[in-house]
């Protein structure tokens, strides 16, 4: 059986057992290697290598998940495919991201006006979910560029422009892996796990599990 049917039905027959859901998020996606990065360890070194130090954290606080993990999109329903697929990293780290939530609370005046965010359809809806959910998403966050004093104080990568840049490159110099590199940034390991667990929650009713 090919690895990415194997972890499905591993997801799958674990649901059907009964397990509980955060269990089995935590076995895959904290016990069970990438699927995309098997056998592939300067690939994984080298991509998680440039993160932690632009963040300046430590290389085990940054995970993977989506369908590059499991090899299968639950949301998308198809397989992991070179190239034409993302890869999602997940950093979790407190640190960072009350960092980030620091910054977005005084840049949005406590989170009252988001007339920053990016011109997204849902922007401010998705901004709110997400940080409520304890997760930091970066492609949703507050752009003051205008007005750079806003950045005084933190660190570059707080800056959406610098971030973009970065990820950017990132992806381009694994374009013959993923079609883009992207990261979501985790209040803790709780809030990564809630998060996988969602995605199961919709497999489970996907398949009638």
């Amino acid at each position: 059986m090919i690895v990415e049917k194997y972890r499905k039905s591993i997801i799958e027959n674990g649901i059907k057992k009964g397990q509980d859901l955060r269990s089995i998020s935590r076995k895959i996606f904290f016990i069970h290697k990438n699927f995309s990065l098997i056998d592939k360890e300067e690939t994984e070194f080298g991509i998680k290598n440039e993160v932690a130090k632009y963040f300046k954290i430590h290389l085990n606080s940054i995970k993977t998940s989506g369908s590059s993990h499991i090899g299968y999109s639950i949301i998308k329903e198809k397989d992991f495919s070179e190239k034409t697929s993302d890869l999602d990293l997940a950093i979790i780290s407190p640190k960072l991201y009350f960092e980030f939530w620091e910054f977005a609370y005084s840049a949005t005046n406590g989170f009252k006006n988001l007339t920053y965010l990016p011109p997204e359809p849902e922007a401010e809806i998705k901004f709110k979910e997400y940080i409520m959910k304890g997760v930091i998403n970066p492609k949703i966050f507050p752009i003051v560029s205008k007005d750079p004093s806003q950045y005084n104080g933190y660190n570059d990568y707080i800056n959406t422009n610098s971030l973009r840049i970065f990820f950017n490159r990132l992806s381009n110099n694994y374009s013959k892996n993923y079609k883009e590199i992207n990261c979501f940034i985790y209040a803790s390991e709780f809030f990564f796990e809630s998060k996988q667990k969602e995605l199961l929650e919709i497999l489970k009713r996907k398949e009638n599990l």
